[in-house]
């Protein structure tokens, strides 16, 4: 039995199918949004250790197929831009209630933008 929700997994089933161009579309979001102050990583939900575990199992395991893909892209680092970035915005979406709209929209809402809903 998994820890993570299912809405969780069916989020990270659609991020991790997206098109390499979508996923630096995400990257450069979170880089504005973080410059911007509107992303803040200190309002980030917190997961239990147990929590954290299963869900950056999930993340990893999901991108493996796309690793030799996404570490030939520039600039560098997109697998673990994609992997961190999709961790963040999985955080929100599984503690939702425990954020303002406006911190959900900052660690999620940059996805909607490349189609998945969130």
């Amino acid at each position: 039995m998994s820890f993570v929700p299912d809405e969780v997994l069916a989020f990270i089933d659609e991020v991790s199918a997206l098109p390499a161009e979508s996923l630096q579309q995400v990257r450069h979001a979170v880089a504005v949004a973080t410059a911007s102050g509107a992303r803040k990583a200190s309002d980030a939900p917190k997961l239990s250790a147990s929590e954290l575990d299963a869900l950056i199992k999930r993340i990893s395991d999901a991108f493996a197929a796309r690793a030799d893909e996404l570490r030939a892209l520039t600039p560098r680092g997109a697998l673990n831009a994609a992997i961190v970035n999709a961790t963040v915005a999985s955080q929100a979406i599984w503690k939702r209630d425990r954020l303002t709209e406006a911190q959900f929209e900052s660690f999620a809402g940059m996805y909607r933008d490349v189609g998945i809903a969130v």
